[in-house]
C-alpha cells in the first residue's frame, strides 16, 4: 500500500494495522479525493484481491488528473509500474498515458491540455 504513497505521490490520511504491523487498511487523498485500499486476505473481506492476484483483467481503470503527465508517468516507472499506452494526446483534449501498477491495476494519468 505504500507503493501508491511512492509511486504516485498519494498522501495517506488514515491507516490500520494488523496485529503484525502492517498496513491493512490505508485511507489516501490526491486533489482532495479520498478512496480506501485495504490488504488482501483480511478477516471477512477475503474477497478483496487484487487483478494480479485474482488473475483477472480489471473491470475499471482508474482516471485521474495530474499537472505534468510525463513526469508522474516516468516516475511510476521507476517504481514498478508497467507502462501499456505511452503518453499521447487525445482527441478529447488529454494527454494521457496508461499504466499498470505492480498489483494489476490499471490507471490513466492525464493532464488538460486542450
Amino acid at each position: 500500500m505504500k507503493f501508491y504513497e511512492k509511486a504516485f505521490h498519494f498522501v495517506p490520511i488514515f491507516e490500520m494495522s494488523d496485529d503484525s504491523g502492517v498496513s491493512a487498511f490505508i485511507r489516501m487523498r490526491y486533489r482532495g479525493n479520498n478512496f480506501t485500499i485495504s490488504k488482501e486476505g483480511l478477516p471477512g473481506y477475503e474477497h478483496y484481491k487484487s487483478p494480479k492476484s485474482a488473475k483477472t483483467t480489471p473491470q475499471m481503470t482508474f482516471y485521474v488528473y495530474v499537472d505534468d503527465v510525463d513526469q508522474v508517468v516516468a516516475h511510476a516507472e521507476n517504481c514498478g509500474c508497467k507502462l501499456l499506452q505511452p503518453v499521447k494526446l487525445q482527441f478529447w483534449g488529454d494527454r494521457k498515458a496508461t499504466l499498470e501498477d505492480p498489483y494489476g491495476s490499471v490507471w490513466d494519468f492525464t493532464t488538460r491540455v486542450q
